[in-house]
C-alpha cells in the first residue's frame, strides 16, 4: 500500500475547509412509482459555522459544522 505524507500549515487548512464549507451545496430531486402510489423528493443544503483543527496525533478535528436544509 502506498503512503502520502504532507507538510502544510494550520492556517492554510482552516483556509481551504472555509472555502469549501462556504462553496458547499447539494440539491437533489426525483420520484418512483409503487404500484397505486408515487413519491417524490426534493432537497437542497448547505454547511455553515464549524471549525477544523490539526491534532498532535496526525488527524484532523472538524467540529460544530451544521448542516441547514434550505428545502425537504
Amino acid at each position: 500500500m502506498s503512503h502520502l505524507v504532507a507538510a502544510t500549515s494550520e492556517s492554510a487548512v482552516k483556509e481551504m475547509f472555509e472555502g469549501f464549507r462556504n462553496r458547499f451545496t447539494f440539491a437533489d430531486a426525483g420520484s418512483g412509482n409503487f404500484g397505486p402510489f408515487t413519491a417524490s423528493y426534493d432537497v437542497q443544503l448547505h454547511l455553515e459555522d464549524g471549525s477544523v483543527e490539526l491534532n498532535d496525533d496526525n488527524t484532523i478535528s472538524i467540529a460544530e459544522l451544521d448542516i441547514k436544509w434550505d428545502q425537504l
